[in-house]
């Protein structure tokens, strides 16, 4: 038996440097994620870094533009941010606006900055809350077209990430202040994890579909100014 205390050895060992390798992984997952959450203002990598903390980077879908339908033909059109849970997906629209928000119905919103940035007096920004939905429905034509043997849900959601600011209407629908959008996410991926092999499964080949029929902002751009150039 004296020859397996070498093979017993190493593998107490290795056992204990992959536990410390994880503990010391958990430590510095928990540090960051705890120093973005105390910033009094995050701009959209920082809480698109958040998001990845909480997730996985694997679940983030960024920077990609998705083929649009218009009067013009068909266009590229951006969607910064996209989560996925399986069959399930998010379009967030992240929000660094600090100051006085007017959350209106309107297409744009006026935006009271605080005296720090009075170099404006006032800032006109798209309606996120429209923005995300509007980028939301073209997810929606693009799977719907597709027809997977699996129905795919998408939903939007803006969110608000620097604590400086304050709402004209605090009641307002569809946005959501970055603690709150993260517990709520948070509350959704624990719900979907009975059937995480087969939403694994689903997630996969969403992806792909993600993949297969976005472009980078390059390329993107190039085929827009092809088409616009069509149409004159």
């Amino acid at each position: 038996m004296g020859f397996l205390i070498p093979f017993l050895m190493c593998a107490v060992f290795l056992f204990v440097w992959f536990a410390l390798c994880k503990l010391f992984l958990a430590i510095y997952t928990f540090s960051v994620k705890r120093a973005l959450l105390r910033s009094p203002c995050l701009d959209k990598n920082s809480a698109a870094a958040l998001l990845s903390v909480d997730f996985g980077a694997k679940s983030l879908f960024r920077g990609r533009w998705f083929p649009e339908r218009t009067p013009n033909g068909t266009m590229y059109r951006e969607i910064p941010c996209i989560l996925l849970f399986g069959r399930k997906l998010f379009v967030l629209e992240l929000c660094p606006y600090p100051g006085l928000i007017s959350n209106t119905e309107e297409e744009s919103w006026h935006i009271d900055p605080p005296k720090e940035y009075r170099r404006k007096k006032e800032v006109r920004v798209p309606n996120p809350v429209l923005l995300a939905k509007e980028r939301a429905e073209i997810l929606k034509e693009l799977f719907d077209v597709l027809n997977l043997p699996f129905e795919v849900s998408v939903e939007s959601m803006a969110i608000l990430t620097d604590k400086r600011h304050s709402l004209q209407n605090p009641a307002g629908e569809g946005l959501y202040k970055l603690p709150e959008a993260a517990v709520f996410l948070s509350d959704f991926a624990s719900k979907s994890k009975p059937s995480q092999k087969k939403m694994k499964r689903e997630e996969e080949r969403v992806l792909a579909v993600l993949e297969r029929y976005s472009l980078s902002r390059a390329r993107a751009v190039a085929r827009n100014d092809r088409m616009r150039r069509k149409k004159k």
